[in-house]
């Protein structure tokens, strides 16, 4: 299950987010084999955007993910945040 959502802002700054989650239960492929595990993941970001002297573009993004698991070593969360500036001629 994900969504996103774009958002134009004040006439000049574009606002996008996006959420997702998702869960995976793992099979043993053997008779007999049991895995047993199970993961559940989610996730977010958002991203402002803007133009700037007719050509550039700048924008400012932030990224969560988490994915927790029933077995230990399995599991994560992660942080990360980006800046991007383009300029086209």
């Amino acid at each position: 299950l994900s969504g996103s959502l774009n958002q134009r802002l004040l006439k000049r700054f574009n606002l996008n987010l996006g959420a997702g989650y998702h869960t995976v239960k793992y099979v043993g492929s053997a008779a007999g084999v049991t895995a047993g595990r199970k993961d559940e993941y989610y996730s977010f970001n958002v991203r402002l955007s803007t133009t700037f002297l007719k050509r550039g573009t700048i924008a400012a993004s932030y990224q969560f993910s988490d994915n927790s698991s029933n077995q230990a070593g399995f599991g994560y969360s992660s942080n990360q945040v980006g800046l991007e500036v383009g300029y086209q001629y």
